[in-house]
């Protein structure tokens, strides 16, 4: 049965909110507990295989039950939410799992005022206004059944193990449709293929930059090179496609000094400048080598 979008996005608020260090969230968590007719047994099931005493039982069964939300806390234990957004949903015959050392509802504000009086003492709620899980009652600690801490952990982890594969084959699945629209829109020529990326490495042809604000231009005992190497650092895209790139070198900085004024001095730092990306190949340059063969005027 699909789950409403009012219970989607409690399950996901409620994983958002208390996720937290030493705490860890899973959804629908299925574990075994053993029953006589309508009531839980309250043993193990090992217990309730081999013990004699419930050998000659009749009525015996072990259900499989689900818990909403189950939350595995190193300061509190095992927390069993059970999430309700009606009122008939509150009143369903459905199993209610509440087998953790704190459980609660989790419902919206609305549904809490018209039922807060049908909710058992050891049971906490938090409502949902909207926007947020609002603690409104405090859930008693309770000792867990004999054996019920085992199936919490199996049941964890299977249930972990499930989100895992269905988060794998959604990411599989979006990665496929995304690599059909690239290969339709590069069989259409509307493909950009970019000539590097964001941290690579470029060579910069000297005369494209502001080279009398750097420190070589007036050091006459060294030649200006012929290019400066940069790093890219972002993209653009629009009417034409840009790239900013960083280029390090000593740049002249001016400042005030309250005491002598205005002052200044070649500081190494980065300096960014933003260039077409028709200027690969021509003034900018993705090896050094490429950069080094240019015929220079």
């Amino acid at each position: 049965m699909s789950k409403s979008e009012l219970t989607l996005d409690i399950e996901m608020k409620a994983i958002k909110q208390f996720s937290k260090f030493g705490a860890f969230l899973c959804p629908e968590v299925s574990f075994q507990r053993p029953w006589i007719k309508d009531k839980p047994a309250n043993c193990s099931i090992n217990e309730f295989n081999f013990d004699p005493k419930y050998t000659q039982v009749e009525g015996k069964h072990i259900r499989t039950e689900i818990v909403d939300l189950l939350e595995s806390n190193s300061q509190k234990g095992w927390v069993c939410y059970e999430i309700k957004i009606s009122k008939s949903d509150f009143h369903s015959k459905a199993i209610k799992s509440f087998v953790g050392h704190y459980n609660y509802y989790l419902m919206p504000k609305e549904l809490y005022e018209q039922v807060k009086e049908e909710i058992p003492k050891e049971i906490g709620v938090y409502s949902y206004d909207g926007k947020m899980l609002n603690l409104v009652k405090k859930a008693k600690r309770q000792e867990l059944v004999n054996g019920i801490d085992e199936q919490l952990s199996y049941g964890m982890i299977r249930s972990l193990a499930r989100e895992r594969d269905e988060k794998f084959e959604k990411t599989k699945d979006l990665s496929l449709r995304k690599l059909k629209e690239y290969k339709a829109l590069e069989e259409q020529g509307l493909l950009l293929r970019l000539p590097c990326k964001v941290g690579d490495t470029v060579y910069v042809d000297s005369t494209i930059l502001p080279i009398e604000d750097m420190e070589c231009y007036e050091d006459i005992d060294n030649k200006i090179p012929l290019y400066f190497p940069a790093r890219v650092v972002s993209f653009r895209f629009a009417k034409k496609n840009w790239m900013k790139i960083a280029v390090r070198e000593k740049w002249l900085y001016e400042w005030i000094d309250n005491e002598t004024g205005p002052d200044s001095d070649y500081i190494e730092c980065e300096k960014n400048f933003t260039i077409s990306l028709s200027g690969i190949g021509k003034t900018v340059f993705l090896t050094r080598e490429e950069a080094e063969a240019v015929p220079r005027k």
